[in-house]
């Protein structure tokens, strides 16, 4: 059976399997959110629904905001 949280990551998933920086032949940020739901199960293996979606999502597309787009500084930053 299929979750609603299983359909959530797919889509992050899908979503971030564009990204056209690869890291060894894989799309960074699909590696990046996969890394980081691993990471978030070591720490916290009862986390909420919520917290395990924002983790794995917290770069969604990051790539088509690049950092270096904005003032290096903390206004930029943020």
């Amino acid at each position: 059976m299929t979750t609603r949280l299983d359909h959530a990551f797919a889509s992050i998933d899908a979503a971030n399997a564009q990204d056209p920086n690869l890291e060894d032949g894989t799309p960074a940020n699909l590696l990046y959110g996969q890394r980081m739901t691993a990471e978030q199960q070591r720490l916290f293996p009862g986390a909420s629904d919520p917290l395990r979606i924002a983790c794995r999502g917290q770069h969604i597309e990051r790539w088509t905001l690049p950092r270096d787009a904005y003032p290096m500084d903390r206004a930029g930053y943020l």
